[in-house]
C-alpha cells in the first residue's frame, strides 16, 4: 500500500488486537481448545494473528511511512446466540471436519458457560472485541 499511495497520502489498516487483549474471545478460544485440542489453535485464532500494535507500527516504518498513529478501541461483535458463534467460528472452519458431534456439543456447553455474562435478556450474544487501527503518512 505504501508503494502505491501518493506522497502526502495516508495508509490505514484495521485488524483485531491480539488474543491476549480480547476480554471475551480469549476465554472463548480456551473453551474451544479444551475439547478440540491445542492443534486447533491456529484455526480459531487467525483473526488475532496480526494484532500487535508495535509489530504493525514497525511494519509501517519499514514501509517508509511517517506520523504513525495507533488506536485500540473496543467494539461489539453480535451473534444470535452462543450456538451461532460456535457455528460460525468453529463449524465454519476446517476444524469442523475434525470434530465429532459429541466434541462439538462439549464445546457448545463450555462456551455457553464461559460466555454467559455476554448474553442479553433476549438471548443474543454481545462480545467486546478490541481492534487495532493504525495509520501512517507517506512523505
Amino acid at each position: 500500500m505504501s508503494r502505491v499511495v501518493r506522497p502526502g497520502g495516508t495508509v490505514a489498516v484495521q485488524t483485531y488486537a491480539s488474543l491476549d487483549a480480547q476480554p471475551a474471545y480469549g476465554p472463548f478460544v480456551d473453551g474451544v481448545l479444551k475439547y478440540a485440542g491445542p492443534e486447533a489453535r491456529s484455526l480459531v485464532t487467525t483473526y488475532f494473528a496480526q494484532g500487535d500494535p508495535e509489530m504493525l507500527a514497525a511494519a509501517f516504518v519499514r514501509a517508509g511511512l511517517e506520523d504513525i498513529q495507533t488506536r485500540t478501541p473496543i467494539g461489539t461483535a453480535r451473534y444470535a446466540s452462543v450456538d451461532a458463534l460456535v457455528e460460525i467460528e468453529v463449524q465454519g472452519t476446517p476444524l469442523a471436519d475434525r470434530l465429532s458431534a459429541e466434541v462439538v456439543e462439549r464445546i457448545l456447553a463450555e462456551c455457553r458457560q464461559i460466555l454467559d455474562e455476554y448474553s442479553t435478556a433476549s438471548g443474543t450474544l454481545e462480545l467486546p472485541i478490541r481492534a487495532v487501527l493504525i495509520a501512517g503518512r507517506k512523505a
